[in-house]
């Protein structure tokens, strides 16, 4: 038995972000009745120099930690985050904010566990 699914019903999804604002976008949002576990997390300043925050906006408590925080990017310079284990519950957030309009893309992995409810 995995310590992910924990004999539970779980999927592995890859989810995009494509950002092209200066607005928080949410990339991944946990769904209802899930535990959500990243493993993966990919950014990519496709547009003209910019500063990029990345960070996880927890449900309860409205709690927000920066993975980057207001990280300069040139163009085509991007950050992988290949080795991350972040454990999200349901409602948490994982989102991404450009410091200046532009084109922003993200590519998260995460394994989705059901946790039924009663």
């Amino acid at each position: 038995m995995s310590l992910l699914s924990q004999g539970k019903p779980a999927r592995i999804k890859s989810v995009v972000g494509n950002n092209t604002g200066t607005t928080a976008e949410d990339v991944y949002t946990c769904p209802a009745n899930c535990r959500a576990d990243i493993s993966f997390i990919h950014v990519l300043n496709v547009g003209a120099t910019n500063t990029i925050t990345l960070d996880w906006l927890q449900a309860v408590g409205s709690v927000s930690t920066k993975i980057l925080s207001a990280k300069s990017f040139a163009t085509g310079a991007f950050e992988q985050f290949a080795d991350i284990r972040i454990a999200l519950a349901a409602g948490d957030k994982i989102r991404i904010t450009p410091g200046s309009a532009g084109d922003v893309e993200t590519i998260i992995t995460v394994t989705e566990t059901f946790n039924p409810v009663g």
